[in-house]
């Protein structure tokens, strides 16, 4: 599926929103029709679980400003779409470690530093950590997902008063 899901809008609260006064909020999609398929249907999870985090990473960035980039782990560093979807609704690179496993690494890097082999934690940890792929944003899809980002926002605060009423039911 194409950026922005052919406008497919989703809410991924299955659990209530965690980083808000919102606790009640629900999971939904928005602006399904029968030309969505699975494609735009997945897509727009991935896309709407993005969307839901750049509001936190705006409110942490503050004077602190904004990240160079950021280093994907894990499962989450294993799917390029994920990894581009996040790169370029933050409109920044994310970097993929040879090692996708960072606890394993950290733990290593603790080790050689307790055990006496390096001096410090960071040349421990230059020595042990290597970056592999960048992924950097797609400027069409930056520039698609700043303007669906008021959508979201929107979206999001609208829905507010349904769960409340959901919740007396």
């Amino acid at each position: 599926a194409e950026a922005g899901a052919n406008s497919l809008f989703f809410l991924p609260y299955l659990n209530g929103e965690r980083f808000s006064n919102a606790p009640n909020s629900r999971a939904q999609f928005f602006g399904l029709t029968s030309r969505h398929g699975l494609a735009e249907l997945h897509r727009s999870i991935l896309e709407g679980v993005a969307f839901s985090v750049r509001p936190r990473l705006e409110a942490l960035q503050g004077s602190a400003g904004r990240p160079e980039r950021f280093v994907a782990s894990s499962g989450g560093a294993k799917s390029r779409l994920w990894l581009e979807i996040k790169a370029s609704l933050y409109n920044t690179p994310y970097v993929v470690p040879e090692e996708l496993e960072c606890g394993v690494v950290g733990a290593a890097i603790l080790m050689a530093h307790a055990t006496g082999k390096f001096a410090d934690l960071r040349s421990a940890s230059s020595h042990m950590v290597r970056l592999g792929e960048q992924i950097n944003p797609n400027p069409a899809w930056c520039e698609l997902y700043d303007r669906m980002m008021p959508i979201y926002s929107d979206l999001y605060h609208v829905s507010q008063q349904f769960y409340d009423r959901l919740d007396q039911l």
